[in-house]
């Protein structure tokens, strides 16, 4: 007979459960500061020859930022010297179609301004347009075919497209001048018939679209808002569809979604600034890690807004105010790459850089009742079983608990479970996360020659997030095959051994969610 005794605080946990808040909550954090404005800010691996994604960011000070999350916190600053103008848009892509990541950002002196990492950074300076450049960005504005180019948004009306010759940088405005500034700029298939378009946010009322024919552009309006747009953003934005859209922030703190069918259709996502403080930056992305992309605006009230499409219309919640200043630019993107975690960025008028970072709160746990126990019990077990194809007991077991209780208390239950039969179940069908079954669960280590946690019955696509009990990621498990099961070797992101203690399961496939703990003993 084997005696199997578990601390009383372990099984009280799983037995009377955990009193849980609300499943997340948004931390901001601060990433980095400066002498003057952040104006903009992106996410991705800028540095050619490297995969680490960095946060850059563009400075009224004259300095793009760059800043990468260590494991613990954020570090970096700013790179190369000083252009001796504003900076107010940054981008990063492969501009000179060589392959090579390269980060632009445009400046208030007319240029864009071009950095590249070997053993160090170096910059070059594009050709003058004349007149101070708003946001810029990176994209096939004239098709595939014919490469990446560079757009910025300039404040004597103008779109100007640069491209790499071999040598240097040309540079042309595209299409018939608006009556005023454009502030950005965007650069995407918004009718969804495989056409990349230039769009374009100008704060004369109006929201424009630019497509290359032959060998000249071609400029419309998408709308006339009756007041200024800020920025613009193209892409999925709706959850559960895979088609584009073209969104826009305007300055009655709205944020406006155009869909094209045959004509361009426009829908209005909500005041979410309430008072009609303008919308300064847009951005798309998984922001809270659930596989789910949304919508998030920057507002001149400091507050970032975040759109969600519910299948019907559109709602909106503030994720935060991250200062009394404004906000401009936004990223979404994972800037703690190290975790594997996604966050919203934020370029604000407050000479910072925020984070904004979904968490899991840390459970607290909590005694539903206080057990007590008099006598000695007499327990009889009635045997369940999981649906397996054919189950065949050939033993009869006999198990003896031992049970020690604080105040001082000592019970010893006996059971004996003698089956009579074989149990042939027919095999099921699992289409959703009803019937998945997660064992051994208590697991003792030694009791193992394989340490593995498995996850039985799953549907064909699911992500499983494990956390302990301060709501910190331990590791992330994705399965995407014909298998109805996957595994946890007990190992964290680090491939180190998990210790003992209870630990929160996730599991996401689509729009299902199932949570549930484990207990692990060593």
């Amino acid at each position: 007979m084997r005696f199997v005794k578990i601390r009383w605080s372990i099984w009280f946990l799983w037995l009377f459960g955990f009193s849980l808040p609300a499943w997340g909550e948004w931390q901001i954090n601060q990433v980095g500061s400066s002498t003057d404005w952040f104006r903009d800010v992106t996410v991705t691996a800028g540095r050619q020859g490297s995969d680490t994604i960095y946060v850059y960011a563009a400075n009224h000070d004259g300095y793009l930022y760059e800043y990468w999350w260590n494991g613990t916190n954020w570090q970096g600053g700013s790179i190369s010297v000083a252009t001796g103008t504003d900076l107010i848009g940054v981008s990063v892509g492969k501009g000179r179609n060589n392959g090579e990541t390269r980060v632009y950002s445009s400046g208030w002196d007319g240029r864009i301004y071009e950095y590249y990492y070997n053993s160090g950074w170096q910059r070059l300076g594009g050709p003058d347009a004349g007149d101070g450049f708003y946001r810029c960005t990176v994209g096939f504005g004239r098709g595939e075919s014919e490469g990446l180019r560079i757009y910025g948004a300039n404040s004597d009306d103008y779109i100007y497209e640069y491209h790499w010759n071999g040598l240097n940088y040309d540079f042309v405005d595209i299409g018939t001048p608006p009556t005023d500034d454009i502030e950005d700029v965007a650069v995407g298939i918004g009718r969804n018939d495989s056409v990349y378009r230039v769009y374009a946010a100008c704060i004369d009322n109006r929201l424009y679209e630019y497509t290359y024919e032959a060998s000249s552009w071609n400029r419309i309006e998408v709308d006339n808002g009756a007041d200024d747009y800020h920025c613009v953003v193209v892409g999925a934005g709706r959850f559960g569809s895979p088609l584009n859209s073209v969104f826009a922030g305007h300055d009655d703190g709205r944020v406006y979604e155009f869909t094209w069918s045959g004509s361009w259709n426009k829908t209005d996502m909500g005041q979410a600034a309430g008072n009609e403080k303008p919308i300064r930056g847009l951005s798309m992305g998984d922001g809270r890690n659930d596989g789910v992309k949304r919508v998030y605006a920057g507002c001149s009230d400091g507050h970032t807004y975040e759109y969600t499409w519910n299948g019907t219309e559109w709602t909106w919640v503030s994720i935060g105010p991250a200062s009394s200043s404004g906000l401009r630019g936004l990223a979404v993107g994972r800037g703690r790459q190290s975790e594997g975690l996604n966050s919203v960025f934020a370029a604000s008028e407050d000479h910072k850089l925020y984070e904004y970072l979904w968490l899991i709160p840390t459970p607290t746990p909590t005694l539903e009742h206080t057990p007590t126990q008099t006598g000695t019990p007499t327990i009889t077990f009635t045997p369940t079983f999981t649906p397996t194809p054919t189950i065949t007991l050939t033993v009869t077991p006999t198990v003896t608990l031992t049970s020690t209780f604080s105040p001082v208390y000592s019970a010893t239950a006996t059971a004996t479970i003698t089956p009579t039969s074989t149990i042939t179940p027919p095999l099921p069908v699992f289409s959703g996360l009803d019937s998945v079954v997660v064992y051994p669960n208590p697991f003792r280590v030694d009791d193992k020659a394989e340490s593995l946690v498995t996850f039985k019955y799953l549907p064909g696509t699911v992500v499983i997030r494990l956390y302990n009990l301060t709501g910190k990621l331990v590791n992330v498990i994705r399965k995407d095959d014909l298998s109805d099961s996957a595994e946890w070797d007990l190992r964290n992101r680090q491939g180190s051994q998990v210790a003992s203690g209870v630990y929160l399961y996730v599991i996401k496939s689509g729009r299902e969610e199932r949570r549930g703990k484990l207990v692990l003993l060593r």
